[in-house]
């Protein structure tokens, strides 16, 4: 029997206390003197809530900050049998779903559907890397006009004339003693201009 990922709704801002609550279970399960619950908890896995750095600049700092990026949602990895029938399927989603600030679990009425492999992976690989990969709160485009907040062009202002989302970098025309010149910044050292 393998394990597969789920995902169990959660109230808004309780993921994380619904997570220290079954990862409590576990433990309880673990240290039970009976079979059937140690068998519960081997088939009860990781608990994950997805989520993904952010970067922002403050005042010329580079600020990093964690957002979840599923908000509601928290995957556990669990195996539930092959079939419906199996004895402890019942069991196991009786006890996540008796979990204060647990509302079920996504899927039909009474059955969880497990996430398939590629999303799973997806989302392990972001939560993993969560620190490399970052995300820009601001959007730009082309003829954008902007401020730069940062810098030696602290104040001046421009039009965006070519993007690089990969690097997060922006080309700007910025007025030089009277001359526009194209000068490249940094997403975090331009902010639009409504």
């Amino acid at each position: 029997m393998a394990k597969k990922w789920y995902v169990v709704h959660a109230h808004s801002s309780y993921e994380n206390k619904v997570k220290s609550a079954i990862e409590d279970l576990l433990n309880n399960l673990k240290e039970s003197d009976k079979e059937e619950d140690k068998i519960i908890a081997e088939r009860i896995g990781e608990i994950l809530i997805p989520t993904e750095n952010i970067i922002s600049l403050k005042k010329g700092v580079k600020k990093e900050t964690s957002r979840k990026f599923f908000p509601g949602y928290v995957l556990i990895e669990m195996d539930l049998g092959e079939t419906k029938d199996d004895p402890y399927r019942k069991k196991i989603l009786q006890l996540i779903k008796s979990i204060p600030k647990v509302s079920g679990f996504l899927g039909t009425q009474n059955e969880p559907s497990p996430l398939n492999k590629e999303e799973v992976e997806r989302i392990i690989d972001q939560d993993k890397t969560g620190s490399k990969v970052t995300k820009m709160k601001r959007k730009f485009s082309k003829g954008d006009a902007v401020k730069i907040i940062n810098g030696p062009f602290d104040g001046f202002t421009g039009h965006i004339e070519e993007l690089n989302p990969e690097r997060e970098r922006a080309k700007v025309m910025v007025s030089i003693f009277g001359r526009a010149t194209p000068v490249e910044f940094d997403f975090l050292e331009i902010e639009r201009i409504t």
